[in-house]
Formats: structure tokens, sequence, C-alpha cells
């Protein structure tokens, strides 16, 4: 029967079950050994619990626990789906359908577990692990007080397919293939097999996926999602040095007390806050670059860049929120309601694109390391009469495409690169067109091509070179 502390089903005993015994083959591979077997369905279930991720969780535990692998080493895997359970069970119902793929299993770390490999057999005794219920005066697999799971096995892969089968009175006796990880084969080297399976067939969600590759420190083809450990071999791995700072500094970010975005970073899709301004695999996308290029290519103090990143976040806050304000209204917001249009998912990834240009004219101004939050504010007074709570601005820049964010960029870039400060009126204009700084409301000005050269023509010898003035 299901507990409320629970979010899967609580087996009671009147008394303690017949030890189960699982005989294996060995296999080896690559200096590592497991096991191939198979059981009945209902036996796993009696013993296997998976290590899920709980049901909500704020970005900032999120966060601790991409800068603390030994922070929930038991919560990383995905929720039972009811859903899929259900569609499962009335799958293997059905006369002609047969569960051919194995389930993966991991011996965890407990004294119910004995492994005979000399006589070739797996041995787990309820004894050592069930609990007396007061309650119910019966013999229970889960912990009420520490709401844990108490099985010692875990269901790596197959989750669902244990679950729907044992749910099905018919076939819960029914043997499938299962593959068994020992102890010694490592939890980090099963979790690798986990997200691997599950990037080649179902695919976990984006933030999980990434959450997964940086835990487990997985190797990948495609360079934005390489997490291999970049120190081992700084030489070749300059794309997972850059996804594994960008991703922990969204997590340091996200998670201290002292920084300007402290819970507004999500770290997995089970953060529930409105408060979100970017996705973390979003961040990663938009900010590697810091750590391939400029400015941060080559530094290792991760503290400082966690300074400098942060002390950029706190200036442009205060350029926001001056007391220049007519109705003194705030034009960033702490809360969810109210928020600028900078504040957008859509939008706010402008001011990550937008750090290199300000950290490059704060360093080239101020001869100081890591540079100052004062120093942030001075490259960033351009944007000081930047009313960011103009409802015009949704008109200025529709829609959710590329086109606007960009448009938009560009017209923050420019205003960077300029330098110099406007007036509220000439800043908020809808008639200045192309202007740095300035006219953030109207539409681009129509180009004027030009030819520059003093060919009019071109030949194969000379090319005619056209100039446009943006």
């Amino acid at each position: 029967m299901p507990h409320e502390d629970s979010i899967e089903r609580v087996a009671y005993y009147q008394e303690y079950p017949p030890k189960i015994k699982w005989r294996f083959q060995k296999i080896e591979q690559k200096g590592l050994t497991y096991y191939t077997s198979f059981a009945k369905v209902e036996e796993i279930e009696s013993v296997g619990s998976v290590p899920s991720l709980p049901p909500t969780m704020t970005a900032e535990e999120s966060a601790l626990r991409v800068l603390d692998s030994n922070r929930g080493s038991n919560e990383w895997q995905r929720r039972i789906d009811s859903k899929r359970v259900k569609s499962i069970r009335e799958f293997v119902e059905q006369e002609d359908n047969i569960i051919a793929n194995a389930a993966i299993l991991y011996l965890n770390d407990s004294p119910s577990i004995e492994v005979h490999e000399h006589e070739n057999y797996i041995q787990i005794d309820f004894k050592k692990f069930l609990i007396n219920d007061s309650d119910s005066g019966q013999y229970i697999d889960f912990d009420k007080e520490t709401k844990k799971d108490l099985r010692p096995v875990w269901i790596i892969d197959g989750q669902h397919r244990i679950r729907g089968i044992s749910e099905s009175e018919q076939y819960r006796g029914l043997l499938i293939p299962i593959i068994i990880f020992p102890k010694e084969f490592g939890l980090s080297n099963s979790a690798k097999v986990f997200a691997e399976i599950n990037t080649l067939q179902t695919k976990l969600k984006p933030l999980h996926t990434l959450f997964m590759q940086h835990r487990f420190k997985i190797p990948s083809p495609n360079r934005k999602r390489d997490f291999r450990k970049w120190r081992d071999a700084p030489g070749i791995s300059r794309d997972s040095r850059a996804n594994n700072i960008s991703y922990e500094l969204a997590a340091k970010l996200a998670s201290k007390e002292s920084s300007a975005l402290k819970g507004r970073i999500q770290i997995l899709d089970i953060n529930q806050s409105k408060k979100v301004l970017v996705k973390a695999d979003q961040w990663v996308n938009y900010t590697r670059d810091w750590f391939l290029s400029e400015p941060y290519i080559s530094e290792d103090d991760e503290d400082l860049i966690y300074i400098e990143v942060n002390n950029y976040f706190k200036a442009f806050i205060k350029t926001c929120n001056h007391d220049g304000w007519k109705n003194g209204a705030t034009r960033w917001t702490d809360t969810e309601r109210n928020r600028g249009f900078i504040q957008r998912i859509l939008h706010f990834q402008v001011l990550l694109t937008s750090f290199k240009i300000a950290w490059k004219l704060a360093n080239e101004e101020f001869d100081n390391r890591p540079l100052r939050v004062g120093n942030f504010e001075e490259v960033l007074a351009p944007l000081k009469w930047v009313d960011w709570i103009d409802p015009r601005l949704k008109e200025a820049f529709p829609g959710a495409g590329e086109p606007p964010r960009q448009s938009l960029r560009v017209w923050v870039e420019d205003a960077l690169k300029r330098q110099k400060q406007s007036s509220l009126s000439k800043v908020m204009s809808d008639t200045i067109h192309s202007k740095p700084g300035q006219g953030i409301l109207a539409s681009p000005g129509k180009p004027d091509l030009q030819i520059v050269s003093n060919v009019h023509w071109p030949s194969e010898t000379n090319a005619v070179r056209i100039a446009s003035t943006r």
C-alpha cells in the first residue's frame, strides 16, 4: 500500500520472507566486473529501490548538489511516472507481449546483501533491512521517520518495467533478465551507464541530463556537453573546462547568499520558482565562451571569476534601480511580479552575451582585479535610463524568436561600446533611429550602401567593395 511520505508502495509483512538467492554469470570488461542473471519481477520489486530526486527542490539546494557530489548522493534518478507504470502493466497483460530488456541493478553497500563470487550467487536477507512498524505491528521496508526507502538494491534502469509488471497480479512472477553491478563496480560507473542509456533511448530532460553529465563527469562528442575531468587532461579538454566552470559558476550564483542571482538560475526542472531568470543549460550555452576566450581563458582563480560576474550583475541592478526615476518604481525587482523586460527568460540572455564587452571596457579602464561593482557601474552607465518596465518595449521587440532578442542585444552592445550616457527622452525615443545608446523603441534606420572602392564594376582581378554603416 502507498505511504503518504513515499513515492512508491510500502510493503507490509507479517513475518520475514525467505532469503532471495540469485545465481549469476560473471562478466569482466576493461578491468571491471559485473554479473548477468534472471529473476522474478516480484523479487526485484521487493528488494529494489530507486535513487530518485524528490518531488520539488529549491534552485539553491540543486546548486549545492552541483558543488558537492556527496550531497544527495542517493537522489539523482528520475521519479516514477505513474502513467508509464500503468502503460507497461497494460502492455505486459496483453497475451502476445513480452519484456526482453534487462533491468540494471546496483548492489548498494548494505549488510543485507551477500555476494558469493566463488559459488556465483547473491543472497539478500530481509531480516537485515526490514524494520518493525509500531503502528501495524508488521515489518515494513520504509522508514517513516527519515522517509527513506530501505530496500537495498538500487534499480539503475528499468524502474518503470519493474513497477509496472509488479502491479499485474497475473505476471508479477514473470522472469526477466537482469544485469547486476556490485558495489565494487562503483556508483559513478553505474550512473554513467544510466545516463548513457537514457541519452541514447528515452532522453532525460535537458536540465536533468546536464546535472548527470556534470556530476558523473561524462564525456560527450557534443563539445557543449563534454564534462570529462578536465583537470586531468588540460591540453585536450578546453571545452570540458569551459562547460564545468560555467555550470559550477551558475550553481554558485544560484546558491550563495552574496549572489545577486541567488535562487534565480534554474538548475533542475523540479525547482519551483517563478523568480527564475535563466535555465542552467541556457546559462552554459551563453557563457561557456567566457572560458574559451576572453576574459577567462587562462584564469585559474574561480573565486575571482565568481566575484567579478556577481559584481557585474550587482552593478546592473544598481544601474536599473537608481533614485532618478520620478515614480520611484524599481526597474529590477526581486519578486516575480512587475518584472522588467530584461528579467524575462527570453531577454535576460542579453546580459550574458554583453558581459564580455562590459568586462573588457572595465578591465581597460581600471587597474584592479577582481573588478569591483563600481567599475562595472561606470561602463554600464549608458543603460541607466532604459526604462525596463515601459510596456512599449514589448511592442518594440515582439515575439519569442531570435530576431527580437538579437535586436535588443545589438542595441545594448552598441550603447556600451559608445560609452556615453544619453537622457531618458533620447534613450526611450521611438523616433531616433540607429543611434548608439538612443532610440531603443525606434526601428532601425534605413541602410546606406556605398561603393568604397575605386572599382565600380567587378572583374577577375578587381573586387568592388560595398559598405553599409549600421
